[in-house]
């Protein structure tokens, strides 16, 4: 057999096994590129789940935003938070509901969506606020004070909503 048929033939199967890789699903993979390394999405992007609806209020008493909330009040649910989700509605946003006021502190670690980050006392007054993180950052977010809620939202609604230090934020959850 010539040189010349044996390259043929390998270029043959090569050519096979490039098709067989790229069309089947078996071999595919969700792959991220993450700060000069490649992260496998083992989690498959979760649904919102709309628990709460919630609205801020200015410091004149006038409704500045509403929402729908996605409460995080367990452990488990506290610790997922928003990581390996690709998108959020506008209008909507996780609220973090800790047992007890403590500072606390968050990071981007997994997290595909850039986030405003609103930090609240007991009574749901806002008392901290970190705006554009990061996705994928590991820097830490840290509460200023004790907190009781923490609600993140798409980068860009705190300056859109005209939110601030001292806005309220008002929750009902809604019965399923």
């Amino acid at each position: 057999m010539s040189s010349h048929r044996i390259s043929l033939i390998f270029m043959g199967i090569a050519l096979t096994l490039f098709v067989i890789i790229k069309i089947s699903p078996k071999f595919k993979s969700s792959k991220t590129h993450v700060t000069g390394r490649v992260h496998i999405n083992k989690v498959k992007n979760q649904s919102f789940s709309n628990d709460a609806k919630g609205w801020f209020v200015n410091s004149n008493g006038e409704t500045v935003a509403v929402m729908n909330l996605e409460l995080a009040e367990t452990k488990q649910k506290i610790d997922k938070g928003l990581t390996h989700r690709k998108t959020l509605e506008a209008s909507n946003g996780i609220l973090f509901v800790f047992p007890d006021l403590a500072p606390q502190t968050f990071w981007m670690k997994d997290t595909f969506i850039p986030l405003d980050v609103l930090f609240m006392n007991e009574s749901g007054v806002v008392v901290n606020i970190v705006e554009n993180t990061v996705p994928h950052s590991l820097d830490l977010i840290k509460s200023k004070v004790s907190v009781k809620y923490v609600l993140e939202v798409n980068s860009g609604f705190v300056k859109e909503n005209r939110l601030r230090l001292g806005s309220k934020l008002t929750f009902e959850k809604i019965i399923k």
